[in-house]
């Protein structure tokens, strides 16, 4: 809020109505009582909303962070979009959880990640890697310098990133 000695965190802000949104406002909020109490400096920036990931749990999964194609290009003007869909990924395969696909958002100024959106198995547990990209400012040439396992979903994002560049390999 914005009196210094009343705090609000979950639902009642109006923010993102998830669990792990209020979690998160719930620990800042202590951390500002505790730096009161112990009158110590509060270093904490405010919560970035853009970074906290959005997720359905239905099956198949629906996971998102950042911005939706749509506000991104309103925000930065032309984009770079990379797609990659599960039929084409060998753990997919394995589990028969074909069905969906990742799509990664970059600025094509500056090829900044702004957003990355899933549909499919598990991408509930896979978007906590686009949030991490995101939050750091992570450019589309990051996929450079990483190395994914194999066979594992996750390399649905490693190949939505290098489609970013129209670098992917394995895209059907």
């Amino acid at each position: 809020t914005n009196l210094n000695h009343i705090y609000a965190i979950g639902d009642v802000t109006g923010k993102l109505a998830l669990a792990h949104t209020a979690s998160k406002q719930g620990e800042i909020a202590a951390a500002h009582i505790a730096s009161n109490i112990l009158n110590i400096p509060y270093n904490h920036p405010p919560l970035n909303y853009t970074y906290i990931p959005r997720c359905t749990f239905t099956s198949p999964e629906v996971a998102s962070v950042g911005y939706t194609e749509e506000e991104a290009r309103k925000k930065f003007g032309e984009l770079k979009i990379g797609k990659f869909p599960y039929s084409a990924n060998g753990k997919a395969m394995a589990m028969s959880s074909t069905y969906g696909m990742v799509k990664t958002i970059a600025r094509a100024d500056n090829s900044e990640l702004v957003g990355m959106h899933i549909i499919g198995a598990n991408a509930t547990e896979l978007i906590a890697q686009g949030a991490i990209l995101i939050s750091l400012g992570a450019k589309s040439e990051v996929i450079d310098y990483l190395t994914f396992a194999h066979p594992t979903l996750s390399e649905t994002i490693k190949e939505s990133l290098e489609d970013l560049n129209n670098l992917s390999i394995h895209k059907i």
